[in-house]
């Protein structure tokens, strides 16, 4: 079904959610999945909070004559704005402060955003590059840089110049999202699941189809591989699993996601490499969260 006629925001979050599940991005667009508190986003949101408030007043400090943003303040070339609610299209973007570049021939302006945390990530580029992006749009012209604040104070300059191209891609799936050209992605398990608040509701319908994605450290392209050799689920795997001798065991360090699914299937523990086990006729104890308390005996 098409959603061209809905008109829906999109926003760095959007943006910065495609770089780490396809369907968080959809479903923070479409809002088709219901939101759960998140422990480590709402400390990430208070220190960023905090962080805006301390840096923001160092800039009332150094630039008095800095204002709030409008088209009217950008326009005079004012040096320093702050505040500033970006707006192009569908698309929508927040600066937390916008400088002016000295010695240019014409009015420029490079983005600011504050972060909670102390180092830049890659999340963070992302961010300030669609902020960067909508900010093109409303002055005319593209920043090759903007900056990064963390909880520390301290302010990054980031090259963002490369990261256009990103953003114009982005808003090229949301187009065939929207019309339907393009269906839903597909549900994968990832090591992002942890921070994020569709966490719950993905892995319910994970292990209610019994899904590949479950057996952490298995990246989506290889899934995508053995889906197209007939294997959806878990118990598929498991039934692939061939033990090899032990000469080949020793040779082999290779993860096999096939032993794991056939150890879940079977609600057992299984050693592929007995060398670490050194002290003969002792039991052991072994506790998981997957699996049942087992207590067995190395002979």
């Amino acid at each position: 079904m098409s959603n061209e006629h809905i008109k829906r925001i999109i926003t760095p979050e959007i943006f910065v959610a495609y770089s780490q599940c396809k369907l968080k991005s959809f479903s923070l667009l479409f809002g088709d999945k219901k939101e759960n508190h998140n422990e480590y986003a709402v400390v990430l949101d208070e220190k960023t909070r905090i962080a805006k408030l301390d840096y923001l007043n160092e800039i009332d400090k150094k630039h008095p004559d800095s204002r709030p943003y409008s088209t009217t303040e950008m326009k005079r070339g004012i040096h320093s704005l702050v505040g500033a609610n970006l707006l192009f299209g569908n698309t929508q973007a927040y600066a937390d402060f916008l400088r002016k570049i000295k010695n240019s021939s014409y009015i420029q302006y490079i983005p600011g955003i504050i972060v909670g945390s102390h180092k830049i990530n890659k999340e963070h580029k992302l961010w300030l590059s669609f902020v960067a992006y909508v900010l093109s749009k409303t002055q005319g012209i593209r920043p090759n840089y903007g900056t990064v604040t963390g909880g520390n104070m301290r302010t990054h300059r980031v090259k963002i110049e490369y990261l256009y191209q990103k953003v114009e891609q982005f808003l090229r799936k949301v187009k065939a999202w929207e019309t339907g050209r393009t269906e839903a992605p597909e549900m994968f398990l990832n090591r992002h699941c942890p921070y994020c608040q569709f966490q719950r509701e993905c892995e319910l319908e994970a292990k209610k189809r019994d899904h590949l994605s479950q057996l952490r450290g298995m990246s989506e392209k290889e899934i995508v591989a053995l889906n197209k050799r007939g294997i959806f689920t878990a118990t598929q795997l498991s039934y692939t699993y061939r033990p090899r001798k032990s000469r080949q065991v020793l040779n082999s360090r290779k993860y096999k996601h096939a032993l794991k699914a056939l150890a879940i299937r079977n609600n057992n523990i299984y050693i592929v490499d007995q060398q670490g086990f050194n002290v003969s006729g002792k039991k052991y104890l072994l506790m998981s969260k997957e699996f049942q308390i087992r207590i067995f005996t190395i002979l």
